[in-house]
């Protein structure tokens, strides 16, 4: 085996596993073109032996060109009849070599893929024929049916190969275009992974189609190895031996060839002659001359084409192998390592474009992160305007509770409410338009008392008296002492709200106010106020009337005795007195004074106000307490979100801070790449024979 290919792939592995290096990234897959470039080369540096595949349609003489190249006339059968398709592998090695362990010889025969136990080759081979006469009399039986037989044969390393070019594979393939397709696949896979390809053809052969078209593949695939096209020529008879002139036979076929059957590109690799050429020779007699030791056919052989067509390629595996396949592997690891900076390239665009839209994607995240952060300090605005209206609620509450007299606050209290209070209870009116004079109230109460005098409205008790003086309409004017009383409390009450209504400006003592205004507050204030103007439930006790000072509870009593007769005369004589008495005693000309009225107003006033005013404060603080409560809720699901929002944002900027890294490292990665190009061209010579 050769020590320099040995050394050379090893080196080769190292570059290509430094070049991996390059094009790989944490977390991102390499194409699949780049893997798969990766995967053949590495595949070839790992096996350094040379592969030689013979191939051509069936009974073309490969065969028979294997046996005179190895020297031995039982490497690879040959048959009259088409033999039963076989792949030959002959590996020309040392044995107990210490680099590469010597295969074992065996004969292996596959079923449906799966190999089954390999035998001896002696075994193998008399099973191969027992195939092919079993094949030819029942064609159709299936246990004839195998997808391929692998023949190994190990050859001590021939005297006239250099020590460095051992450890070679001669391969003969089953033949092309075979009825069976796995033969054919087969070939078409060692093709592939062949070094050096001879392709035997047999000169008629060279008519069929399949054949021409095998040739323009084979032309095609130039740059990836070297080949030979070996056309057997025909086979000379005994008295033809004589004047057989193989050199003339050869130009002619040579010129055919070229003419009628080569593609223009073959045609141009052929003039080159240095991945493609083709030679010509007599198999049949190279056999008999070789391996039989034909003497007729030794001579015959001795200055003939076919020994120098097969001395040529005899020549390029001695002397030129090993460098092509240094060459030739030095030509994939070139291939894969610009395959790897193009790859870098378009990953740089790549990149380029995913860290621009990837930077977009963070700056809006982060203006979403804002916003939310944004309306999270909104949301504690809010609840800090919330608990300092709570705090001021509370402390309103605190200072108006109980029965407060709004005219004693202080003045200057830093809550303006307060204030406001305070100033509009000090601005009401001490006077009102709405009053009844003295003389008003004296004629009602006279017309009353004549009434009751005059027993028109019932007997003529106390509690009657106190009945129409209230309650009758003696005047005509549908109005009774009450309803008059009613009407004015009703506008000088309303004067007052009013009032306090214009010298608020905070909203919620103009509501408390609006809400004090109501007919029914009203009502109900004067319904009790007047309460207080009947004798019963004012404690009127009479001062007693000059005329009966010594029984006046005789007289008044419980308010249901009815007045003595015989004083009659009296008491009508005295009813300017006793009118007197009563406006007096019962306090009627107070009750309708202007004063009274606007006292009485603004106490009721007072009193509703501040009532209402404490409920619209609680409600107040309620919403206010029920709005921290919702305002809590909502910043936390905002807070969630922003932390939601933080996390998204902190892996794609890892992410991003990734992409960056490789972005900015692709240009060095391509430099370390061409740099690597430059030293492998420079360095690969150490290897090469020049």
């Amino acid at each position: 085996m050769s020590a320099r290919l040995i050394d050379f792939c090893k080196w080769t592995s190292e570059k290509t596993a430094a070049m991996m290096s390059e094009v790989s990234f944490p977390g991102r897959k390499i194409s699949d073109s780049l893997q798969a470039s990766f995967k053949m080369l590495n595949g070839r540096l790992r096996h350094p032996e040379v592969r030689i595949l013979i191939l051509g349609p069936l009974k073309s003489g490969k065969s028979t060109l294997m046996n005179v190249l190895c020297q031995h006339a039982s490497v690879s059968q040959v048959n009259p009849l088409p033999a039963y398709p076989c792949t030959v592998e002959v590996r020309d090695i040392e044995r107990n070599n210490q680099l590469i362990p010597a295969e074992k010889e065996c004969c292996t025969f596959y079923r449906n893929g799966i190999p089954l136990e390999p035998m001896a080759l002696e075994a193998g081979l008399q099973h191969l024929n027992e195939l092919l006469e079993d094949y030819i009399e029942r064609p159709g039986k299936p246990e004839t049916r195998y997808d391929k037989v692998v023949q190994k044969i190990n050859l001590l390393p021939s005297p006239e190969m250099p020590p460095e070019n051992r450890y070679t594979v001669l391969i003969d393939s089953p033949g092309l275009f075979f009825s069976n397709h796995t033969y054919s696949a087969d070939a078409n896979k060692e093709f592939e992974e062949a070094d050096v390809v001879i392709f035997v053809v047999r000169q008629e052969q060279l008519f069929f189609e399949s054949v021409n078209e095998y040739l323009k593949k084979f032309s095609a695939e130039a740059m990836h190895r070297r080949g030979f096209i070996l056309v057997n020529i025909a086979v000379p008879t005994d008295k033809e031996l004589e004047s057989y002139d193989h050199n003339e036979y050869k130009k002619k076929l040579d010129t055919y060839f070229r003419r009628h059957i080569a593609s223009p590109d073959l045609n141009q690799e052929l003039i080159n002659d240095d991945r493609i050429s083709i030679r010509f020779a007599n198999l049949f007699m190279a056999a008999a001359a070789i391996l039989d030791k034909n003497p007729v056919y030794e001579k015959a052989y001795q200055d003939s084409e076919t020994r120098q067509s097969l001395d040529s390629i005899r020549k390029y595996l001695r002397t030129k192998l090993v460098d092509e396949k240094i060459k030739d592997l030095s030509k994939k690891f070139e291939q894969t390592l610009r395959e790897a900076r193009a790859y870098l390239d378009t990953l740089l665009q790549e990149e380029e474009i995913l860290v621009s839209e990837m930077r977009q994607k963070l700056l809006y995240l982060k203006k979403e992160i804002q916003g939310k952060e944004d309306l999270k300090c909104g949301i504690g605005d809010e609840k800090s305007v919330a608990h300092a209206a709570i705090e001021r609620n509370t402390r309103r509450l605190e200072i108006l509770a109980g029965d407060i007299n709004p005219e004693t606050l202080p003045l200057h209290d830093p809550d303006p409410l307060i204030k406001q209070l305070q100033i509009g209870f000090n601005s009401l009116p001490l006077s009102s338009a709405h009053a009844m004079n003295d003389e008003e109230l004296r004629d009602l109460v006279t017309k009353s008392y004549m009434k009751w005098q005059g027993g028109a409205h019932g007997n003529r008790t106390f509690r009657n008296l106190v009945k129409i003086i209230w309650q009758e309409d003696v005047s005509g004017d549908n109005f009774s002492l009450v309803q008059y009383y009613h009407q004015l409390f009703f506008a000088t009450y309303k004067d007052c709200v009013a009032k306090l209504r214009k010298s608020f400006s905070d909203e919620l003592l103009r509501l408390a106010a609006g809400d004090s205004e109501s007919e029914d507050i009203i009502n109900n204030a004067i319904n009790h106020e007047l309460a207080k103007g009947e004798p019963k439930l004012l404690l009127f006790t009479p001062r007693g009337f000059w005329l009966w000072r010594k029984t006046p509870e005789s007289i008044w009593g419980d308010g249901t005795r009815i007045v003595d007769e015989e004083n009659e005369d009296i008491l009508h004589l005295e009813a300017d007195r006793f009118i007197g008495q009563i406006l007096q005693d019962w306090e009627i000309l107070d009750l309708f004074s202007s004063e009274n009225l606007q006292r009485v107003a603004k106490d009721i006033l007072r009193k509703n106000f501040l009532s209402h005013l404490r409920v619209l404060i609680q409600k107040q603080s309620d919403a206010q307490n029920e709005l921290v409560g919702k305002l809590v809720k909502r910043e936390e699901k905002v807070q969630a979100e922003i932390d939601a929002l933080s996390e998204t944002h902190r892996k794609q900027e890892d992410e991003w801070n990734y992409h960056r890294s490789i972005f900015s490292g692709i240009e060095d990665r391509k430099k370390h790449l061409t740099d690597m190009l430059e030293s492998f061209q420079k360095d690969v010579y150490n290897f090469v024979r020049l």
